[in-house]
């Protein structure tokens, strides 16, 4: 029996064998004349190795030489994309890191190929391939409660957008309640601009400008598992407040 995998938008079909590796990132330090040792509480999570394998049936030699040099270059030439390897609409962010085959004779009038492809995932996690948005408009309230519901197995890093509506709006908190994490944004936002900080990549951008060094607090605003309320606290001349993250798995 085989199966597809996509990479990007290129499929490679006849897939008879996936394997996953995770590496382990946790050291631990000993030291003379103490039992035991020492470890980080938590250990950040290691990149991810996937490893697909399959045989590719041609009418021909040339044409087996073809699929794989065209398959090849398109997929060498696409560098990071979505590695889809279920059918549950989840994907893996990877970069091919090898290549084998190997040419087989048999009788006609089939021929095939066996081959090998290797992913490395440097962002280990599987993700939804729907985003989840919280928007909440005209908030004129404070403070302000959005309630996100995470449905993955791993906490999430959340995207954070802040529009001022009608006024500027000058110093502002997010918190996650449920975790006890806040971030504060002491510059000001003007009127129909919208404040965007990703806390996955560690940015905060206002109108295209890096705005970051106004940031105090943490980046760490992560939704965990289940329920999580974010929540506003800052000016309440109106404003549209969104929460969009991704829900992930290890």
């Amino acid at each position: 029996m085989a199966f597809a995998v996509k990479f990007a938008d290129f499929t490679i079909d006849y897939v008879t064998s996936l394997r996953h590796e995770l590496r382990s990132n946790y050291t631990l330090d000993t030291f003379a004349r103490r039992d035991g040792g020492l470890g980080p509480l938590r250990a950040p999570v290691p990149p991810r190795d996937i490893s697909i394998a399959g045989k590719y049936f041609g009418d021909s030699a040339a044409a087996l030489d073809s699929y794989f040099d065209n398959l090849k270059a398109k997929l060498y030439r696409t560098g990071r994309g979505k590695l889809y390897i279920k059918d549950n609409n989840r994907y893996v962010n990877a970069h091919i890191s090898g290549y084998n085959d190997q040419d087989v004779a048999q009788e006609l009038p089939g021929l095939c190929k066996p081959f090998a492809f290797q992913f490395t995932c440097d962002d280990p996690f599987e993700y939804d391939g729907q985003s989840q948005s919280e928007l909440n408009q005209n908030v004129t309230s404070s403070p302000f409660d959005v309630a996100c519901v995470n449905n993955g197995s791993f906490e999430t890093p959340a995207q954070i957008e802040v529009k001022a509506l009608g006024s500027d709006v000058t110093d502002i908190k997010i918190y996650n309640t449920t975790t006890g994490l806040y971030l504060r944004y002491s510059g000001t936002i003007t009127a129909g601009a919208t404040l965007t900080i990703d806390c996955a990549d560690q940015s905060a951008i206002l109108g295209g400008t890096d705005v970051l060094s106004l940031i105090t607090g943490t980046l760490e605003i992560y939704l965990h598992p289940g329920s999580n309320n974010i929540r506003y606290e800052g000016p309440t001349t109106g404003i549209d407040l969104n929460v969009v993250y991704l829900e992930r798995w290890l």
